[in-house]
């Protein structure tokens, strides 16, 4: 055989297909495991750049190693309340035997256990679950943590805003964290309003190419959580710009957005609060009092009998959070699974 490019790079392909074979499905969906493997066989090199570019569904060592530093404190925490007689009610509460498979994953996926003594408050209405946000940070007295993938300055956002800043005049502490690039075209208003009042507001996850912790632009940050004093958390698919999102073709064709948001008190909002904190931390390199993310002034009061338990997920996880508890949740069905998304 004459060896030359044509032959080489057919070589050098054929290698990479057998190779691929072994790395790519391991501890990935077979369905994205079938569309690299696609794309290595058709465009060898192409493909091999690209997974490599790509590939990981992983943020950088160091976003994962605070990742799990927080998961390990909060574990500690969490095992130093459970262990406390008087709590043991609310913090380590008995769970019907059906649930508990479902509960222990969750709780080694995340640190985060279960809690009894919640109410939980389903919120369809688009503006209505603003105006209730809105609310709630205009009673605030002692801090405020908000979150968001988009965050704009218009009928939606602009309400919060407004409340963010009272709430700052009114001596309440605030941070606000917004994705980067989910709220690339929408950062300039939302940032100088905040930052020229004092708010302390960082970007999730920057696009900064030439920092030396370069994050990938395809990995993004969706959360959506508020919290107010450790009392009062919201969550849910529900982002605050106006439900067309701004998108000319949207309002052309008179599309909106449908979201749901969960109003939640008692002490599952400390679990809220845990995993904001270490949002934080990755963000800033500022460890907040360890001890909010579990405790604030005194438990939070028990408004209900509900169960709930708060699992994160996302690139920074060693595992893929959601997708696991939703496999567990399926195999557990008995009658029916009833799937609601975009």
């Amino acid at each position: 055989m004459e060896w030359n490019w044509f032959t080489i790079v057919g070589g050098l392909s054929y290698i990479f297909g057998i190779l691929a074979f072994f790395f790519i499905p391991a501890n990935r969906k077979p369905g994205e495991a079938t569309a690299w493997l696609l794309l290595i066989f058709l465009a060898p090199l192409l493909g091999l750049i690209l997974f490599l570019l790509f590939g990981s569904p992983e943020l950088s060592r160091w976003r994962r190693e605070h990742q799990r530093a927080m998961n390990e404190r909060i574990k500690q925490l969490a095992k130093d309340v459970q262990q406390t007689p008087a709590l043991q009610p609310i913090f380590d509460p008995q769970v019907p035997e059906r649930y508990e498979p479902l509960v222990r994953l969750n709780a080694s996926l995340s640190g985060l256990p279960v809690f009894s003594g919640n109410t939980v408050e389903l919120l369809t209405d688009y503006a209505g679950a603003v105006e209730r946000i809105v609310h709630d940070i205009d009673g605030a007295e002692r801090f405020v943590h908000l979150e968001y993938f988009m965050f704009a300055d218009d009928t939606i956002g602009g309400p919060v805003l407004d409340a963010l800043v009272r709430a700052r005049k009114r001596g309440v502490e605030c941070r606000v964290l917004i994705d980067h690039l989910g709220n690339l075209l929408l950062n300039g208003p939302v940032l100088k309003r905040l930052r020229g009042t004092g708010i302390a507001v960082h970007k999730m996850l920057p696009l900064n190419p030439f920092d030396n912790q370069w994050n990938r632009f395809d990995l993004r940050n969706h959360r959506k959580i508020v919290v107010v004093d450790g009392r009062i958390g919201f969550t849910g698919s529900h982002n605050l710009i106006e439900d067309t999102y701004h998108k000319r073709s949207n309002i052309r064709k008179g599309m909106h957005y449908i979201e749901l948001v969960a109003r939640v008190t008692g002490p599952i909002v400390l679990e809220l609060n845990a995993v904001f904190i270490t949002d934080w931390y990755s963000e800033t390199n500022e460890l907040l009092d360890a001890r909010t993310a579990l405790e604030t002034r005194g438990l939070p009061p028990v408004t209900g009998d509900v169960l709930s338990q708060v699992l994160p997920s996302g690139p920074g996880f060693q595992n893929d959070n959601n997708l696991m508890l939703f496999v567990a949740l399926f195999h557990a069905a008995r009658k029916r699974i009833t799937i609601a998304n975009p």
